[in-house]
């Protein structure tokens, strides 16, 4: 018996994680006869106790119920997994996990070697047992909260990482702080409406808070986006940039966080690769907060079926990539276009969502973008929250919206809302070993030549 096998048996002896994984375990999962009728008595006999199963448990319960080869078998089994060491829980959470992963990756395999060739190969059968296996690679646990032992309100928070938008303290406050962990959030506008300006400003001024931003581009260089942030963080335009690059330096010193940039314009690039790149990042000592992803529609679902259409797959993308926020424990803020419909129109609604009604279910936070051709010319912006999880009150913010500064602010609170204390300036971090990531923030700032 191998050792992942061996700690996996013993893990699934307590109650706590035979709750959590004993539904993945399951018979057309697990490819081995015996470890399939071992897992059957320990169904049996975590049934009949409310606390973790004993291998003496075990051992009554097949001497009581099998006979002959398979009894021998199973006591031998047992007798194997006598002396294996428990071990910490994250070393038997991890067991458990490449576990269920290695027999979903196996029965893929299976699967594939007994019909490639044939009428009866259906890719959708594979795909979806190799999904399996990476979400339990990954760790999904089934734990449950009591409420008993929820907390009283007050006590405890029931939204993790929030991060304000920083753009009106009125957004702000009806979105209850901000767009939180595991949190999707969505700007809704036409084209050049300044999508790509406001998702700047949001992890610009994130980081002069002191969060570390991943802004993930799929459509414009890293460059320009870089130029986007330096917009943000100096108040310069694009002229006065090029003539100021001292003040560039400084605005980027003083940012509390970091951001980091990362190009996968017009690649197939899927919510899996934005949640893997934040893993690596944290691995290499850089504890992403908050990521930006200009914008959501130019992803592609981590899996996609050919039988589906457009908006199917629009539908997927939506639901992965809420998947990763929740996974990851940090607000996702994106960007969706309009469809034909409202590309034209000063005002947008839910009904005006580009191919796919499902964005607006997996969204926690919509916000359209509105403005008038008086209003652009006056350098005004209306926000209107089209959809929010934390309430029923649906405003239309005004904001003094001049993009080509990147000077945002609510109009009636005035720009001295961009120096409170939520964003006052300091010191930095920075750094990375990909060569691939611009980094903004701290001494180790980095930016290809212009």
């Amino acid at each position: 018996m191998d050792k992942l096998l061996a700690t996996t048996l013993k893990a699934l002896l307590r109650k706590d994680f035979w709750e959590e994984y004993s539904d993945q375990l399951s018979d057309e999962i697990v490819t081995n006869n015996l470890v399939r009728t071992m897992l059957g008595v320990y169904r049996n006999c975590h049934s009949l106790t409310s606390g973790d199963v004993t291998l003496t448990d075990v051992s009554v319960h097949v001497e009581a119920h099998y006979e002959d080869e398979r009894k021998e078998e199973l006591l031998t089994l047992i007798e194997e997994l006598e002396g294996v060491e428990s071990g910490a829980d994250s070393v038997l959470r991890d067991s458990l996990s490449k576990y269920v992963a290695t027999e979903c990756a196996r029965q893929a395999t299976l699967y594939m070697a007994a019909r490639v060739g044939t009428e009866q190969l259906d890719m959708a059968i594979p795909a979806e047992l190799v999904q399996r296996a990476m979400d339990a690679g990954e760790g999904i646990h089934a734990q449950v909260l009591d409420l008993d032992d929820a907390g009283l309100p007050g006590e405890t928070d029931i939204r993790t990482n929030v991060s304000p938008l920083r753009l009106s303290p009125r957004l702000d406050s009806v979105l209850d702080g901000g767009v939180g962990g595991g949190e999707l959030i969505v700007f809704l506008a036409p084209p050049c409406r300044g999508k790509t300006s406001y998702l700047c400003a949001v992890g610009a001024r994130a980081a002069q808070a002191g969060r570390n931003v991943l802004h993930v581009t799929l459509e414009i260089s890293k460059r320009r986006v870089a130029r986007r942030y330096d917009t943000v963080l100096t108040n310069l335009n694009r002229e006065e940039i090029l003539k100021a690059p001292g003040q560039v330096v400084l605005a980027r010193k003083k940012m509390k966080g970091c951001v980091k940039i990362k190009d996968w314009s017009y690649q197939a690039t899927t919510p899996s690769d934005v949640k893997h790149l934040v893993k690596r990042l944290r691995a290499q000592g850089t504890d992403i907060d908050m990521v930006v992803v200009d914008y959501l529609e130019l992803l592609e679902p981590n899996r996609r079926n050919g039988k589906w259409e457009q908006r199917h797959a629009y539908g997927q993308l939506g639901k992965d990539m809420r998947a990763a926020a929740v996974a990851l424990d940090v607000p996702v803020v994106t960007a969706w276009q309009v469809n034909r419909e409202g590309t034209n129109l000063d005002s947008v609604g839910l009904h005006h969502v580009s191919e796919s009604w499902e964005i607006i279910k997996h969204a926690d936070a919509i916000i359209g973008m509105n403005q008038n051709p008086e209003e652009l010319r006056n350098k005004t912006m209306r926000l209107a929250v089209l959809k929010q999880r934390e309430g029923t009150d649906r405003p239309e913010v005004y904001l003094h919206s001049d993009l080509d500064r990147c000077v945002i602010y609510d109009k009636n609170y005035g720009p001295e809302t961009l120096n409170d204390k939520n964003i006052s300036l300091g010191g930095g971090s920075g750094g990375t070993g990909d060569d691939d990531l611009v980094v903004l923030g701290g001494t180790d700032s980095t930016l290809p030549p212009a």
